[in-house]
Parts: C-alpha cells; structure tokens; sequence
C-alpha cells in the first residue's frame, strides 16, 4: 500500500472514529492517535481543572492538569486542542506570555455596553436541522477571535466589530443550542460585509462538520427579525422588502423612514492626566472641544479635578466620576507614569472595567515617554500621529509618535499645525465612543 493510499484509509478510519488522523496539519500529519478516548479525557481534564479561571490556560498549568502525560504527549494534546479549535492561543504583548483561551469555560455574558447596544439594528437566525452541533459559536470565536470588540465573549457567544474608513460595523452572535439556532445581530456601517463573514464561517464550520462525521444532512435556514418575529428569506422577497434587508441580496440597505430616529448617545469621559500636565491638559481639551460639539447622536462630556468644586471630598468626587464615566482619555507622560495615585487607584479601576468589556481606554501621548515599557498601558492602541505629518523638526525619529507638548511648545508652530492635531485626535475619540 502506498502512501496515498494509507493515507485515505487513515481519512476513512478518522472519519467513523476509530482513530484520529489530521494529514494536513504539520504538528499532527505523523502522529496518529489510535485511541480516541484518550484524547477525550483529555478534553475532559481540561473542562474539570479548577485552575483555569474564565477561560483562560496558562501554559504552567499543563503539567498538573495532565500529570499522567510526558513532554511529548502534552504537546500533541495542545496541537490537538488547537487543530480540533478546542482552544486558540493568545500572547500577551508586553511580556510575550503565551496562553490558550478555551471559549467552552468562558464567563457567562456580560452586560453589553450602551453605545454597541444602541447601534443593532437587525436580527437574524440561523435555524439548523435536523439539529445544532454543540459548541458551533464557540468554533466561530475560536476562527474570529481577533475581531472581538473589547473582550465582549463569553461562553457560546461574543461581539464582533470591524473598521472601514474610521466608520464601525458589529455583530452580536449568540448559540441557543436547545432550541437549534444561532441569533445574529447587526449593526453599523458595513452590514453586507459583516453579514457575509459570519454566513461564510457559520458554514465553512458546518462544511468541515459534514466532511469528517458523515452527517451530510446537516443544513441551516436563515430566519429575519421582524417585529417580535422572524420570517424566512423568501418571505422577505414576496412581500418586496429587499432593499429593507439589501445586505441579504447584495443591494444597498434602505431603512424604513417610519423607523425612529437614533437616539443620542451620550458619553462621559473621564480625563486622567498628571497635575504637572495641568496647562497641556487644559490647551488640548480646548483645543478639541470644537471638534466634538454638535455632533449628530453623540454627546460628550469631559470631566477632570478642574470639576470638583471648593469644599468638596477630592478623592470622594474622582471616584464618584471614575464610575460614572464611559470613557477614559489618557494623558500619559513620565510624571503620569510615577504618580501614586494614577497606578493605585485611576488605572486599575479603568483595566478592570475595560477587562468586563463595558469600559473604553484612549491613550494620547503628552510628554516623551516609553510608553510601551509601561505595561498596564502597553497593549492600549495609542493616538498616533507623526513628526512627518506637520513638517516639524522634533529630536525624535518621524516614524515615531509625535508627543502633543511639541507641536505646543515649540516655537513656529503654526495654527493650522495644531488645528490638523485636534481634528485628527477628535476623529480617534469619537470612532473610540461610536
């Protein structure tokens, strides 16, 4: 027998379970597991371990968790892990941690932020037959996990987001596997692309199903929301609503005129900044104030110690607002860095709320600082903007980022310089907040 042909035996025996064979996988294309349950306790070790907290399963934790196992073995179990989409690997960029996120542990769904609530506009269903595999969205996280929006996942479910021209697309994807569908909800900019990408990996996941279980009969129906009810895509067509739901047909998407009008988000913005940064604190937000006033359904409100009114509880009143804020703007330099109070009690607060996904952080840099050596702020996506977009001659190289206390301290900087800046910034705030 050639190796050809061994290896469509193995396919065979792969595919009716009596072993596990992946050919085109290159960690696994030698090793061949001819004890499946092996592999499934091995799963099992991993969903009963009490040392994995929402999901998350660090690399030193294998050992114990599958103490019964060599070097070897643990690493085609991890290969495995990955190759069945059982888990997917993260890196932590500031200290190059590596651990694997397993989405069947993940935490239960959190709250969904107002501002991604407010932007869903559309309900969709996918209803399988003659049943729902268990465990299909959390393939689909495992396939998109770069895509999720603030760390909004949970277990069977998770928000999406992409970005086309500053302007935001997101979908809600959600498995009600009792029931035997997947919800869908869109929102934003480019509903026929998000649309498209979902519909494609929902069944491509189910395509590689069919091909290694034999269930060829396998098969979803996309449903649309409509009112408190869904109707099938057929529906849509013979009642002429296809240009209600354009992003299903590949036409533009009119909404209805009688639907109501967005409602304006409004949107606290909490700004930290060291007091050794009070005047370049004060120039830029006047500086962008222009910049964010009457806007069309968003409404923002920066709110500083400048607030806090004589007689008052200082640190009462910046708690009290770090509570009520949506948002974060910070205004990082080296004295932001050394403050006591900014570390231990400011930034902590702001990551853990950014962590439950409800929580958005926007980092400009003030002052020349490494920023990147700083590690609560060192995976956040700074403003960037460069020497080379204002012709300004600064001691740094123009591919790095500019500080904003050189276009407002040096000498022959233009208005229009600093006007460039603020618009510039303004537009990073309010694609953060949309």
């Amino acid at each position: 027998m050639n190796k050809q042909e061994a290896d469509l035996w193995l396919e065979y025996l792969d595919r009716i379970g009596d072993l596990i064979f992946f050919r085109d996988n290159e960690e696994l294309n030698e090793f061949i597991v001819l004890n499946p349950l092996w592999v499934k306790r091995s799963m099992y070790d991993i969903l009963d371990s009490n040392l994995i907290h929402e999901g998350v399963l660090r690399t030193e934790y294998l050992e114990a968790i599958w103490s019964g196992y060599n070097q070897f073995e643990r690493e085609k179990l991890l290969a495995l892990m990955l190759a069945y989409e059982f888990s997917y690997q993260h890196i932590n960029l500031s200290t190059n941690a590596k651990s694997y996120l397993v989405p069947a542990l993940f935490a239960d769904k959190p709250a969904i932020p107002e501002h991604v609530e407010n932007v869903f506009s559309y309900g969709l269903r996918f209803v399988y037959e003659p049943f729902l595999p268990a465990g299909t969205v959390n393939k689909l996280i495992v396939r998109l996990n770069e895509m999720i929006y603030q760390n909004l996942k949970w277990k069977n479910g998770c928000i999406l987001h992409s970005v086309a021209n500053g302007r935001l697309t997101y979908a809600e994807i959600e498995e009600n596997w009792e029931q035997g569908w997947v919800d869908v909800r869109l929102g934003g900019a480019d509903l026929e692309k998000m649309y498209s990408l979902v519909r494609k990996s929902l069944t491509t996941i189910l395509s590689d199903l069919k091909k290694a279980k034999f269930v060829d009969q396998l098969q979803f129906a996309v449903q649309v929301g409509i009112g408190d009810h869904y109707e099938s895509v057929k529906t849509i067509v013979n009642f002429g609503m296809e240009h209600q739901y354009g992003f299903l047909f590949g036409l533009e998407t009119v909404r209805p005129s009688s639907k109501k009008p967005r409602p304006v988000l409004k949107r606290k913005v909490f700004v930290s900044y060291s007091t050794k940064d009070q005047p370049l604190k004060q120039q830029l937000l006047e500086g962008i104030a222009a910049h964010l006033s009457n806007l069309p359904n968003l409404e923002i409100e920066f709110w500083s110690d400048s607030n806090i009114k004589g007689g008052s509880d200082f640190e009462e009143d910046i708690e009290g607002a770090m509570r009520d804020s949506h948002a974060a703007l910070i205004l990082f330099s080296a004295s932001y860095r050394s403050s006591t109070f900014i570390t231990e009690v400011e930034l902590p607060h702001f990551l853990k709320r950014r962590q439950q996904g409800s929580f958005v952080m926007i980092p400009v840099l003030m002052r020349y600082s490494s920023f990147s050596s700083f590690e609560p702020l060192a995976n956040l996506n700074f403003f960037k903007t460069y020497q080379r977009d204002y012709g300004v001659s600064a001691p740094i190289g123009e591919s790095e980022i500019l500080p904003f206390e050189y276009l407002s301290e040096q000498d022959g900087i233009k208005d229009y310089q600093l006007n460039s800046y603020y618009q510039k910034l303004s537009e990073f705030i309010k694609t953060a907040l949309s």
